[in-house]
């Protein structure tokens, strides 16, 4: 790809609120005006031919050094996206920025001043798990306190057995993580290609220490990576119901700990936040709500943030559009519209526009549909998931195949696009095998057609990892709908 392409690329995948940005940002440089414009101007391109661009603005100023004025623009957007990226990533900068001026005041010998902050710091860091900032900043008050003129004797020693306990935890996280690793690489692996491998390196892994009940540790943070381990491991077996009640078990392990809920209520309702949505794919409605009142609890306390109001407003579009209740759907909908977009984290985006592209299929409102599936495309994620290329097609075919029939154009662009590369879910090959083979089904074979496709999946379903990826719940639950010759609206939500 040429460097123009990738510009216009940069540019395509830029969501509303990077532009608002970017254009703020461009215009606190007097120089910017001709790169603002060029940039204003690819913003309004659908696709992009350079001989054609130049022709179509052949009299505006920047066309005279068009290749300068590109690289500039190109650097101005990065740099805006850098400084937009440090805002919204938040917490680690905060830190960061808090160390960093602590070193600017010990510069100045405003050593106490420094203390005070990198005390702020430290609080921050340990709220967060940020075990590496804690040793950093934990050294550089030690150090500060070392070179003091009272000598903190006690404080020291204090430091040094915190210290201590940080990096113990900071351990106990690397061997959490390199096992994560590990699970999700094999079991990615696995779901893609049989991996005869697979059962003797599980084999291997089960006695690793942080799966071990016999040597459950005490301390807190170390339970929550003990109880982590289980649940990873659970999942790459497609244990989903244990891997639930690890869950289950960690949730509850922070339940006994309200002043550690008070001191890290983000970690907690993020917890709290991927246990529910394991609960709604497993169909515990009861303990889903009851779980979501703890989280709508701790919204209506001094916690509230916009982050956990999306989270609970995610989990109850999901909740009822699981359940069929249409009504409460279309309404959460209408608070998702609500929302400025300016304040919409790029993940909250992507998982709200999924939910209502497979809400508007399931409503038939296919034009919802794919503007939904739209939104999805333009965000920055969606070229580096496959799955959502997948989804993405796939709603193209579903939506074809329940208004003229006609979905050959489609399934020939998933061969071309996906197909080749083997990179697709095993879920994905089934429906691809069978929307190949109803092109030329009769009417009587393709209920046939629909059971064995579903039969496949539900093999398939097994596989937590396949379980969880874009689109196989919508796809299982239309199968279903088929086979049993129900409308889609009308199955979803309903108990055999």
């Amino acid at each position: 790809m040429s460097q123009t392409d990738d510009l216009f690329e940069l540019v395509r995948g830029l969501s509303s609120t990077e532009k608002r940005y970017i254009t703020q940002y461009c215009s606190a440089f007097r120089d910017d005006a001709i790169y603002l414009k060029l940039f204003e101007d690819l913003c309004q391109e659908s696709d992009y031919d350079e001989s054609l661009f130049r022709e179509k603005h052949g009299d505006k100023p920047y066309i005279q050094r068009f290749s300068a004025v590109k690289n500039q623009l190109k650097n101005r957007i990065l740099e805006a996206l850098k400084e937009l990226s440090r805002k919204e990533r938040g917490i680690e900068y905060q830190v960061m920025e808090m160390i960093g001026k602590a070193d600017i005041l010990v510069t100045r010998e405003f050593r106490d001043e420094a203390l005070q902050l990198l005390e702020k710091a430290d609080k921050l860091a340990t709220t967060y798990e940020l075990f590496e900032y804690r040793v950093t900043i934990l050294k550089k008050q030690r150090d500060l306190i070392i070179n003091s003129r009272a000598g903190h004797s006690g404080i020291i020693e204090e430091k040094y057995a915190t210290l201590s306990s940080v990096i113990g935890q900071l351990g106990i996280r690397q061997q959490y993580l390199e096992l994560k690793d590990k699970f999700y690489l094999l079991a990615r692996k696995s779901a893609v290609h049989v991996d005869p491998k697979m059962i003797g390196q599980l084999e291997e892994w089960i006695h690793h220490p942080l799966l071990q009940a016999e040597t459950e540790p005490q301390d807190f943070d170390a339970k929550n990576y003990f109880f982590a381990a289980h649940v990873l491991f659970h999942q790459l077996t497609g244990d989903l119901m244990n891997s639930w009640a690890w869950q289950r078990k960690a949730v509850d392990h922070w339940m006994k700990h309200p002043e550690i809920r008070k001191d890290r209520p983000g970690l907690f309702c993020n917890l709290l936040n991927n246990y529910l949505q394991v609960t709604n794919e497993l169909d515990l409605d009861d303990d889903f709500l009851k779980y979501l009142d703890i989280l709508r609890a701790i919204k209506a306390s001094k916690h509230e943030s916009l982050n956990l109001q999306l989270n609970i407003l995610i989990n109850e579009l999901h909740f009822q559009i699981r359940t069929g209740n249409w009504m409460g759907a279309l309404r959460s909908r209408d608070e998702f519209d609500g929302i400025d977009d300016a304040h919409l984290p790029q993940s909250r985006h992507f998982a709200f526009n999924f939910l209502l592209s497979c809400l508007g299929f399931i409503l038939d409102d296919f034009d919802e549909a794919k503007r939904r599936m739209e939104s999805i495309k333009r965000l920055r994620a969606f070229e580096s998931r496959k799955d959502l290329h997948f989804f993405a097609y796939m709603m193209g075919i579903f939506i074809s195949h329940e208004t003229d029939g006609e979905f050959d154009k489609e399934l020939r662009a998933v061969k071309r696009q996906i197909g080749k590369k083997n990179e697709i879910w095993k879920w994905q090959s089934i429906l691809m095998e069978l929307f190949s083979k109803l092109l030329s089904a009769s009417p009587h074979d393709q209920k046939n057609l629909y059971a064995e496709a579903l039969a496949h999946l539900r093999e398939v379903q097994q596989n937590s990892f396949e379980q969880s990826s874009a689109g196989f719940w919508l796809a299982l639950k239309w199968l279903e709908s088929k086979a049993h010759q129900i409308p889609l609206r009308d199955w979803i939500g309903k108990r055999e």
